[in-house]
């Protein structure tokens, strides 16, 4: 089994949060208090739109955007500050 293929066996809440990692690191790995916050306001905005989104629209995409949303938020929330 090849690494692509790994990578589609991969939950959406999976993928979201390793591409959260690579980019800014495990949980315990700080990051300043500004950008904790400037990260926290925009996943809450993307939350409230995901949410409008996907009651309008109750379609695949949707709830997926939904759970990018939901995940990235419990990213930002748990994520360690300087």
């Amino acid at each position: 089994m090849n690494k692509d293929t790994l990578e589609i066996r991969k939950s959406t809440e999976e993928f979201v949060w390793d591409m959260l990692e690579q980019e800014h690191g495990k949980l315990r790995v700080k990051v300043s208090h500004e950008l904790r916050h400037e990260k926290l306001c925009a996943v809450i905005e993307g939350m409230a739109q995901a949410h409008i989104n996907f009651t309008d629209n109750p379609s695949a995409v949707n709830w997926n955007l939904c759970i990018t949303a939901m995940i990235t938020y419990q990213y930002w929330k748990q994520k360690k500050v300087e």
